[in-house]
């Protein structure tokens, strides 16, 4: 007596199925993985980050999702390829998010100037403050300070 799973499905495929729709998903997640590093924006701080992050992590869950399907598909070399993907996807992640956790010599903040990023925050601009009454009376000006400077002051 055979058992029904040796048995040519109606479609005349075997039960090994097609692995067609594996190795797509599996292709779109390694052109993904090989784009993310020419990635043409900043991606150092503030939401650029975030954003930048966001893709990672869609990396991440495309990786995944090749791994899932190849797995069920049985097509091993697919599946070696959406692991590889996945661990790419990890080090892309990893690489910006362990220096702002203090996990790497390099240290790195969230957001941009260590102050949280608005769009509808002014540009900080330094002033430079000059004593004019110590360079009237011939005196030493004291050097420039960019804090503290009285409005009148300000050289601009």
């Amino acid at each position: 007596m055979t058992s029904s799973s040796s048995l040519p499905l109606a479609t005349g495929r075997t039960p090994a199925r097609d692995s067609r729709g594996a190795w797509w998903r599996v292709l779109v997640g390694v052109a993904f993985a090989a784009a993310i590093p020419f990635w043409p924006y900043s991606k150092g701080c503030g939401f650029p980050l975030w954003g930048y992050l966001c893709v990672v992590a869609a990396l991440l869950g495309v990786g995944l999702w090749g791994a899932r399907f190849s797995w069920r598909e049985r097509v091993g070399a697919a599946h070696a390829a959406a692991l590889l993907v996945t661990l790419w996807a990890g080090v892309l992640g990893a690489e910006r998010v362990l220096p702002r956790l203090g996990y790497a010599r390099a240290k790195a903040t969230w957001t941009c100037n260590g102050e949280p990023v608005s769009p509808a925050a002014p540009a900080a601009v330094p002033l430079v403050v000059s004593d004019t009454a110590a360079a009237d009376s011939g005196g030493a000006a004291p050097e420039a300070d960019t804090v503290g400077a009285a409005p009148d002051t300000v050289e601009r």
